[in-house]
């Protein structure tokens, strides 16, 4: 029995070096690593939703059924004319002089049911949270590092203002400022080693920040308990080394804005108004009863 010959195996490198890849990167990358890299996270999921266009497809779709109305309140009127006496019966749809009536209405309903979902899909895109600066640059920053990956004519629609993030992302306020500080981006802590080969093979090792989530999740808890306990503990210590009643009054007052400020940046709208008013109440009646307990 003849030997078989071994199956090929499939190469997991790509056939060109770095300095091919960098000269050729339209034909070696082009969209396809660039569909990658968008498809790689919700940060990177920027598309248009081209409002001024939707609203003149809208306008359009509009008019065709204004139109198709028109022509139904035509014959309306038509079949109201005399004489009275015929046989005509305007209320029975199966009457042969509804029969016209019937086909625009058959055409009102086809768009109809496209006006409509076309309008709800738009309300959906509307829902979209817009793009942030920073997830913008980031995306710009790839393409120019990859200068010639995508064509220059195709690149302008992130710098248009309909663009949103079609993945939804939970708001974090704290996490999203350790994420936009330099000074923390520069910490080693929260960024892991990666292993070789975890990267696409368009992507140089050098340009590409790692970061662990959990550590970031972890240091904006940390940090939020942190400030919690502060303006908890800060005012009852300082109330404990005043005597005057103004003074007292003047640092609870600067302690209530502090919370004040401090929770509408953390919240944002997540918060009701009422609970808003009532989370600082609590916190401004903590101070208060403190303050009269040690008040002489």
């Amino acid at each position: 029995m003849a030997d078989q010959a071994a199956p090929a195996q499939v190469a997991s490198l790509p056939l060109f070096t770095r300095a091919e890849l960098e000269r050729h990167a339209h034909k070696l990358v082009g969209y396809r690593g660039y569909s990658e890299l968008v498809s790689s996270d919700g940060d990177f999921s920027h598309y248009r939703r081209f409002d001024r266009l939707n609203a003149h497809v809208t306008l359009m779709l509009q008019d065709e059924i204004v139109e198709l109305e028109a022509q139904l309140e035509e014959r309306e009127l038509e079949a109201r004319k005399p004489p009275r006496q015929n046989a005509s019966h305007n209320g029975a749809f199966r009457s042969k002089a509804y029969k016209d009536r019937k086909a625009i209405l058959h055409k009102a309903k086809a768009k109809l049911e496209r006006y409509y979902a076309y309008i709800t899909t738009y309300i959906r895109l509307r829902n979209c949270a817009e793009t942030t600066d920073r997830e913008r640059e980031s995306l710009k920053q790839w393409q120019m590092n990859n200068d010639q990956t995508i064509h220059e004519n195709e690149r302008g629609y992130l710098e248009k203002e309909d663009l949103i993030r079609t993945v939804p992302k939970d708001p974090n306020p704290m996490r999203d400022l350790l994420v936009n500080s330099s000074l923390f981006r520069s910490l080693p802590f929260w960024r892991p080693r990666h292993h070789e080969g975890q990267l696409p093979y368009y992507v140089g090792e050098d340009s590409v920040i790692y970061a662990e989530d959990w550590i970031i999740d972890l240091c904006a808890k940390l940090l939020i308990v942190a400030l919690g306990l502060i303006l908890l503990l800060a005012p009852i210590w300082l109330l404990a080394y005043l005597d005057e009643l103004l003074s007292k009054l003047a640092l609870v007052s600067v302690f209530i804005f502090s919370f004040s400020a401090l929770l509408t940046a953390l919240t944002r709208d997540s918060l009701k108004t009422i609970e808003f008013f009532s989370a600082i109440a609590g916190y401004s009646a903590i101070l208060m009863v403190y303050m009269g307990s040690t008040h002489k």
